[in-house]
Formats: C-alpha cells, sequence, structure tokens
C-alpha cells in the first residue's frame, strides 16, 4: 500500500495519535527529555530517544516498506529479538499496515520482560499475512491485532481463521484500531475469545505494558491448564486402558478356574477371591483319563506377576497330566518346577508358590505332595477337625526340588468333609488389627460339616466377609457322599 493510497483511507484523526497537550499525554518521566513524537503530516518519520543522543534512529527512504530501528533492523516478518534469548523469550506478533506502529510498539517492549523472559517479535502488515504467519508460528502467544488493513474487517478475519480455521484457542489476541467506528461488536469480541480491544489514541506506555503483561499470564495460565488437562486425560486414558487390560487379564484367568468342579463320589464348592484384579491363587480339578486331581495353590504376593506365575503353573500341571495322568504328585511337581524356576529367574522376579496336589480320590483314598496350609477334615464320626500336615518345598524357589518331595496319603470316609485353603482366609484382619485365624476357620467347619459342600463353604464365607482381606482367598469344601 503507498502512502497517497493510505492518506486516502485514514484521516488524520484516525492516524496512530496521542492526546492534545493538557490530556493523558504521553510522556517520559520529564517532560521534553525522552518524549516519543509522531510523524508531521505529510512525513512517514518516526523519532525516538536513543542511548547516544536525541538524534532520530531512522527515516522512511523506502515507501511504504516497513523500517526498522537500529536495534530492530530485519526483513519484514522475520522475527526481531529483544535482549533476551531466543528460546526464553515470548513470541508476540503486531499486526498492522502502519509502519510507525510497528516500529512504536517494537520500542516501547524493548527492554520488556515477563517472568524473565523478553519478546521476540513477528511482524506482519496484512491480514493476510498475518494468517500465514500464525500458521508457521503456532508459539505465538500474542498478537497485536489492527481492526483495518488491506479492507475494513481484515483484523476480524485473522481472529475467525485463528479460532475457527486453525482451532486456536490459546493465542491471546489484543485488538488496536484507529478508527473507532470499525469497533466489533461486544458479541463478535465474545464469539471468538478477543481478550481486548484498544483504540490507538488511549494506548499509553502503561496500558500497553499492562495489555501484553495481562495477555501473557493469561496465555501462561491457558497453556499450563491446557497441558494439565492434557495431561490428565493421557492419565485417565491410560488408566481406562490398563483397566481393560486387567479386566482382559482377570477373564482370562478366571477362565482357567472350575466353575462348577465335579468329582465322582464327592461333593464339592469351591470359591477365589482375588485382592487385586489378577490374582495369584489357584486351585483346579482336574479328571484325565480316569485318574483325578485336586489341586490348591498360592503365589507369593498378588497382583499382575503373581497372577502370570498362576497361569504357568496351571499350564504346566495341564500339560504334563495330559501326557500321563498316572504321574505321582511329588513327580508333577518336580517337573512343573522346572519350568516355573526358569520363568521366573527370566521374570528377574523373586516369586514362589505353596501348592498342594493330591490324586487318587477312588474309595476315598488320595495321595498328596507338596508344602501349604494345613489340610483339615471334619470326620463324621467325631464332629472334629483333624488337621493333616503338608510337607516339601515350595515350587520356584530352587531348580531342582525332586529330593525333598514325598508322597503321604489320607482316606476319607463317607460323610468326611475335607477343607483345602489359602492364608487369604487365616490371615483376614478385624478389629484391633486380630487374625481371623485357624481356631475360627476350625469352629466353622465343625459346626457345619453334617451340611452340603455348599453349606460349608458358605458358612465360611459370611462369617469371613467383614473381615479386610488384603490377600486372595481361596476355599475348596469336598465331601465324600
Amino acid at each position: 500500500m503507498t502512502e497517497r493510497k493510505h492518506e486516502q483511507r485514514v484521516s488524520d484523526k484516525d492516524k496512530f495519535t496521542f492526546p492534545d497537550e493538557g490530556e493523558d499525554k504521553f510522556t517520559f518521566p520529564d517532560e521534553g527529555e525522552d518524549k516519543f513524537t509522531f510523524p508531521d503530516e505529510g512525513e512517514d518519520k518516526f523519532t525516538s530517544p536513543d542511548e547516544r543522543g536525541d538524534k532520530p534512529v531512522f527515516t522512511d527512504e523506502r515507501g511504504d516498506k516497513p523500517v526498522f530501528t537500529d536495534e530492530c533492523e530485519d526483513k519484514p516478518g522475520k522475527p526481531v529479538f529483544t535482549d533476551t534469548d531466543e528460546q526464553d523469550a515470548w513470541t508476540v506478533m503486531i499486526a498492522d499496515d502502519e509502519k510507525s506502529v510497528h516500529d512504536m510498539t517494537q520500542r516501547l517492549l524493548r527492554k520488556f520482560s515477563f517472568e524473565g523472559r523478553g519478546i521476540r517479535f513477528l511482524s506482519a502488515y496484512s491480514g493476510e499475512e498475518a494468517k500465514a504467519m500464525i500458521r508457521e508460528h503456532p508459539e505465538t502467544a500474542l498478537i497485536l491485532l489492527d481492526v483495518v488493513m488491506e479492507t475494513d474487517h481484515a483484523g476480524l478475519d485473522v481472529v475467525r481463521h485463528i479460532r475457527e480455521t486453525l482451532g486456536n484457542d490459546l493465542l491471546q489476541i489484543v485488538l488496536r484500531t484507529g478508527q473507532p467506528g470499525q469497533a466489533p461488536e461486544m458479541s463478535v469480541i465474545a464469539k471468538y475469545s478477543i481478550n481486548d480491544y484498544r483504540s490507538k489514541t488511549e494506548m499509553t506506555m502503561e496500558k500497553l505494558f499492562t495489555a501484553v503483561t495481562t495477555s501473557l499470564r493469561a496465555y501462561r495460565l491457558t497453556q499450563n491448564l491446557k497441558k494439565e488437562m492434557a495431561e490428565r486425560m493421557k492419565a485417565e486414558t491410560e488408566a481406562k486402558l490398563l483397566a481393560q487390560e486387567m479386566e482382559l487379564a482377570r477373564h482370562i484367568q478366571s477362565s482357567l478356574i472350575p466353575e462348577k468342579p465335579e468329582l465322582s463320589g464327592y461333593d464339592i464348592a469351591a470359591s477365589i477371591d482375588p485382592a487385586d484384579e489378577v490374582g495369584g491363587d489357584y486351585y483346579d480339578v482336574i479328571s484325565v483319563a480316569g485318574h483325578n486331581w485336586i489341586v490348591v495353590g498360592d503365589v507369593s504376593g498378588h497382583g499382575v506377576t503373581a497372577g502370570l506365575v498362576m497361569m504357568m503353573v496351571q499350564t504346566a500341571i495341564h500339560t504334563v497330566l495330559a501326557g500321563n495322568p498316572e504321574t505321582p504328585p511329588s513327580l508333577l511337581l518336580s517337573v512343573i518346577n522346572r519350568t516355573i524356576f526358569e520363568n521366573i529367574e527370566k521374570m528377574d522376579d523373586s516369586k514362589h508358590m505353596t501348592i498342594i496336589v493330591l490324586a487318587g480320590g477312588k474309595d476315598g483314598k488320595f495321595s498328596f505332595a507338596g508344602l501349604h496350609e494345613d489340610i483339615l477334615i471334619r470326620r463324621a464320626a467325631t464332629g472334629k477337625v483333624e488337621a493333616v500336615e503338608t510337607d516339601g518345598m515350595w515350587i520356584g524357589l530352587e531348580d531342582d526340588i525332586s529330593e525333598m518331595l514325598s508322597d503321604d496319603t489320607l482316606i476319607l470316609e463317607p460323610g468326611d468333609c475335607m477343607v483345602l485353603f489359602t492364608d487369604g482366609i487365616t490371615e483376614a484382619r478385624g478389629g484391633e488389627n486380630s487374625l481371623f485365624g485357624d481356631e475360627r476357620l476350625i469352629r466353622i467347619i465343625e459346626e457345619s460339616g453334617d451340611g452340603p459342600a455348599s453349606q460349608v463353604h458358605r458358612n465360611i464365607i459370611t462369617e469371613l466377609e467383614p473381615w479386610r482381606k488384603p490377600d486372595d482367598v481361596t476355599l475348596v469344601v469336598v465331601k465324600r457322599v
């Protein structure tokens, strides 16, 4: 745009000027010493104090092209820096078709600092140039935007481009105009989140500093809020995905446990209640080629790693028994221990598993092996509980436990009730950190033992309900009919 065209469109009244003498005149502390002045009619000169004297620092000799001071000399549109390092500076765009406005603004803000950071200036001389520059510099924190440039609505077109086309609600927008009649309606200011509107004739140094400081503070607060919200959404998304994965793991694990275990000649009731989504307890009732097996185990700890070990044990047991259903309990544990020990070492985690394996069941006779909780048997003849100790070695601690294992036997008479459990029951916590304990469990079994397995199971779980259970709870009740 030439100077002539500019004068045809903008009247003297609408130029960027300061108030008349005696009003709110823009001056530096000493009147007449450090005063900013605007060009005389017909000129395009901007004078400003220089640290080396009071001479003008530049004069426009290039028509309507932008002119920069000696501190701000560069190509149009290219970033101009304050004394602050480029990486630390706030990016502020000046979008105005008057070159004197660019230079005056840069002069006034040359020593500006907010939160220890100066300003990196971008200069646009039309609405279209401002749009392109914002796309190129999305880090821009503030735009000081003229309403009237190449068109009467160029500034508002830039606003719509920022908010609607680019979807940028972070950039702070301060509208400035020398033509008050072109001020946007309040509805437009609200719709497009315009942060401030100023007439150029009222833009004193103090008001400019206030507008820039307020805008940068709002930008920083909004930026931090968006970052916090993004992090929160990411965390919520990750938590949701983790919950879905844990639910899948829990579903896979529960599918490995028999829902309604059955064993010919026996009434069985069983359950697992994991402390976490994935537990480390395990029970199984297996019938292979006429051979019956009952297994109860407890991996140290609980959670995902314990659940993985539990699933490895379940897979190993089924694999061994599918190939040789007549395997003695001690040999079964010795074989699966080698695999589990190697896998735990690869996981670089210290895990082990207490486990009891019972085989047989014909005529009430079982052979068993493994180190676990005592086997509790309520004898129908006496109504009293007999505790059968287990012996052997946990799996997962040593690579070879074959010499530590042996096979023992027990017999269930008709009406006898055998209870297998994990320590999540006996170590449940009550008031004053008291334990549920073995004696309480034995009492319930003795009082309930005349009923079916389901009644014994239900009575134990019901009495356990109000107790705090920091560990997985597994309960298997087997009654010979």
